[in-house]
């Protein structure tokens, strides 16, 4: 047996440096935090993604030439050592001393630097690759403008020995997004620094094209919201609330935009000023935010909020509104732990309870001090609904979001509005909230109603709309004070076996001359009578027949799947009650909704043009012009796969923000909160839809935010098949096909003759996804097996009762 060695420490040094730097991004990042460790107030970042470099300068503290010559050569070195009783006041973002040395172990590393500390004028470096030092002396390619203390770090030739991590990696464009989103996070986290991205790419290279140069320059603000205004504009942070509230030992800072944001690219969270990715704190807020009205009445950006109308009902495909946020939680840091992976992005808290408490409090009270209320909870929404206030009979009026003078308006910057709520003024009578059903004799399906008129209380039946004094409710049988209602014994309508005896021929003369309004000779030639109904068809009632106790009788034994080949041989037996077409599926009988088969059949028809054929297009005689953000417009402009993910599905769009490179125009662009754009050209089969009110704007801004979080969708070959191009398809134009499908399809009490229900039938039987409508519903449900339906049963009837009743009338 082999004697346990340890691995030599070049092999620890490198898998730990290749897990710690996985990204191009992930470099950028541990160099830009420590250039903040190091004081600095200005930090500048150049990336050459094509060329796998990067560099970073900062004017910090800088490091004294006698730490140089060990800088990248010792792991775990480090100016910001601490002891187990200071860790509670440690504020950096490093500490394990491993970036520079991680990162000459997988590129060449050149640190130049001046300390602040010296008065010599010139700057040393040093050079650094594979864990070898090729130079320690004075600055040769970098060097600091004169009496400037500082630091700059470049990374060249990174991975060049892990051929499988640069296969692995993020396409160059996808990198220089992610860049920037790590510089604009750490920017809104310490506003009083000014940072800059810029493009190093050689013209020609695929990274380069229109965001070569600089592409972000970020001044230093006075707060973390003049920050995010100098990112993305006002558009998203015209009206906000600052927040500062604190308690044992939390403080939460920052502020909460009152306008709604298309996508969730818009929210930052912190602790002790470190990005927090996706985690248990961004959940309970997002969870806070959803248990409330603001995703359906945050403020447009137009500046307006205009509340939906009583009478509209909203559109399932109307966008909804995700918060706009920059909080920070400070907390001492003994109370979280941030090494969990290297990035330190991930955290884990000691107190997790009491921290998403004062969280989601705090955000609570945010929702609550701007009318925001909190949704309802679904159990209890039912009974508080029925609580409302009665009009005439008519559907209860939900209440809307309105200001105190009944005009929406938008408050001041950096402000609190305060918004109420109204409801409908009762007309004819007040209903009385009923009471719980412990404490009260009035069942769940009765609600309390004064008469105006006597001033008496009754109960009122909402089912039926009966009314029985309370006086006498009070005095009836004690079934009927635990709110229960009498009803019919029915155990007499149960099946006691086969009727046997013959039918008089007076009843079979009112038959032969009787037209069934509903199952028509020509659709269906003979009709069963039964109601026996599937487990699936039955699922959710809890109100059925007395009869149906019977039906135990008849267990279906319809099969619990079906096939394309099932539907293909299907027999149509014809159209039912003008909404289903009946088929006998493998001797099963269905009902097959015609509007939901009919909306599967037109929007496959249009995903295959859309996907499969390419998208006809609508050239537009003259552009359309398409408000967006300043932030939207410049992705668009500067991000070329941007604009060819748009163009694939389509909708081709310009847009022109000036020239990057000039100074006075970044200014202006600045103080900008929207740019126009413009459309040339949109989906033939959707256009119609597309141009329809806003649906182009919301598109764009909703399929924007998916490219810049997720990235644009890989190169698919042309041979592809729809089905498998579906994946990427845009929602927003997904649910306009959809839509499209469902207004053109037929509708219910559309008559359909039997050819034109087999010919429905047979189209569907070649769809991709048959059993299914556009919505995901269902479109056919078994209702029982041919077989059993062979010795139909009935009910017994007494024949001479009815002949006695003959006798008397």
């Amino acid at each position: 047996m082999r004697a346990i060695e340890p691995l030599p420490a070049s092999t620890r040094s490198r898998l730990r440096s290749t897990q710690l730097l996985t990204s191009l991004s992930q470099i950028v990042s541990e160099l830009v935090q420590n250039a903040l460790d190091a004081h600095a107030t200005t930090v500048d970042v150049g990336l050459d993604c094509d060329g796998w470099s990067c560099w970073v300068r900062d004017n910090g503290a800088g490091i004294l030439k006698a730490d140089l010559s060990s800088m990248g050569t010792e792991r775990y070195r480090t100016s910001k050592t601490y002891s187990p009783s200071a860790l509670g006041e440690l504020s950096t973002f490093g500490f394990r001393g491993e970036a520079l040395a991680s990162a000459a172990d997988i590129s060449c590393l050149e640190i130049s630097s001046r300390p602040s500390e010296s008065k010599q004028s010139e700057c040393w470096s040093v050079i650094v690759k594979g864990g070898e030092q090729l130079h320690n002396g004075r600055a040769l390619r970098w060097k600091l403008p004169d009496a400037q203390s500082g630091t700059v770090v470049s990374v060249r030739d990174a991975f060049y020995n892990l051929p499988v991590r640069r296969h692995s990696h993020p396409s160059p464009t996808r990198t220089l997004e992610l860049v920037r989103r790590e510089i604009e996070s750490y920017a809104l986290a310490s506003p009083h620094v000014s940072f800059s991205l810029e493009n190093t790419a050689p013209a020609g290279a695929p990274s380069s094209s229109k965001s070569a140069g600089k592409v972000l320059v970020i001044p230093k603000t006075m707060s973390p919201l003049g920050t995010f205004r100098r990112i993305y504009g006002r558009a998203l942070a015209e009206n906000v609330e600052e927040i500062n509230v604190g308690a044992e030992g939390l403080r939460l800072k920052g502020f909460i935009s009152l306008d709604g944001a298309p996508s969730k690219s818009h929210q930052f969270m912190f602790v002790n000023n470190h990005p927090v990715s996706s985690s248990e704190l961004s959940k309970t807020v997002d969870t806070t935010f959803a248990h409330s009205t603001f995703a359906k009445h945050a403020y447009e950006e137009s500046g307006k909020f205009t509340p939906e109308k009583p009478h509209q009902r909203r559109s399932p495909r109307k966008q909804e509104k995700h918060p706009v946020y920059v909080l920070n939680l400070t907390m001492p840091s003994t109370a979280f732990d941030n090494c969990l992976e290297p990035s330190k992005s991930v955290m884990s808290f000691k107190d997790h309870n009491k921290l998403t408490e004062f969280l989601a409090c705090a955000v609570r009270a945010f929702l609550e001090r701007n009318g925001f209320r909190p949704a309802k909870p679904r159990a209890k929404r039912r009974h508080e609904e029925e609580d409302a206030e009665f009009n005439d009979g008519s559907p209860r009026k939900k209440p809307r979001l309105v200001t105190s003078d009944a005009t929406p308006s938008r408050p001041a910057s950096s402000s609190t509005s305060t918004l109420m709520f109204i409801s409908p003024s009762p007309t004819t009578a007040t209903l009385v909230p009923r009471p719980s059903t412990r404490q009260s004799n009035v069942s769940n399906d009765e609600i309390g109603w004064r008469d105006p008129a006597t001033g008496r209380m009754h109960i009122l039946d909402k089912r039926t709309g009966n009314t029985i004094s309370r006086e006498d409710d009070e005095t009836s049988t004690a079934a009927a004070s635990r709110g229960q209602r009498s009803i019919v014994d029915t155990r007499s309508l149960r099946t006691h076996g086969k009727g046997d005896a013959p039918t008089p021929m007076w009843i079979e003369d009112v038959f032969a001359g009787w037209e069934n309004p509903t199952f028509r000779p020509s659709a269906i030639e003979r009709c069963v009578s039964t109601t026996v109904q599937t487990t699936s068809c039955i699922t959710g009632h809890t109100h059925r027949h007395s009869c149906s106790a019977h039906q135990s009788d008849l267990v279906s034994t319809a099969p619990t799947s079906f096939s394309r080949d099932d539907l293909r041989s299907a027999t149509v037996l014809g159209q039912v009650d003008r909404k289903f077409v009946a088929c006998i599926l493998s001797e099963t009988l269905v009902l097959v909704d015609q509007h939901a088969a009919d909306e599967r059949i037109r929007v496959e028809r249009f995903l295959r043009q859309l996907c499969e054929d390419g998208a006809d297009l609508q050239l537009l005689e003259e552009p359309v012009p398409v408000l967006l953000t300043k932030r939207e417009a410049t992705l668009l402009a500067t991000n070329q796969r941007f604009r060819d993910a748009f163009a694939r599905w389509g909708v081709r769009v310009e847009a022109n923000i000036g020239d990057d490179d000039d100074d006075t125009w970044q200014e202006q662009r600045t103080e900008q909160s929207y740019v126009q754009v413009w459309v040339h050209s949109v989906p033939q089969v959707i256009a119609d839809k597309l141009l329809q009110d806003n649906e182009l704007r919301d598109f764009l801004k909703s399929y924007l935010a998916v490219l810049e979080t997720e990235g644009a969708p890989p190169r698919i070959p042309e041979e592809a098949p729809w089905s498998s191009i579906l994946q990427y398809y845009p929602k927003a134009l997904l649910d306009l096909a959809n839509s499209k499908a469902c207004r053109g399809a037929i509708m219910f009490n559309d008559p359909l003759d039997l050819d034109r229900c087999k010919r429905l039938i047979s189209e569907l039987a070649e769809t991709m996804f048959p059993f299914q409508c556009a919505h995901g519903r269902p479109s056919l449900a078994p209702l029982t097996s041919i077989n059993a339906l062979q010795q139909p049963v009935r009910r017994k009837v007494d024949w001479d009762a009815f002949a006695s009743l003959e006798e008397i009338e």
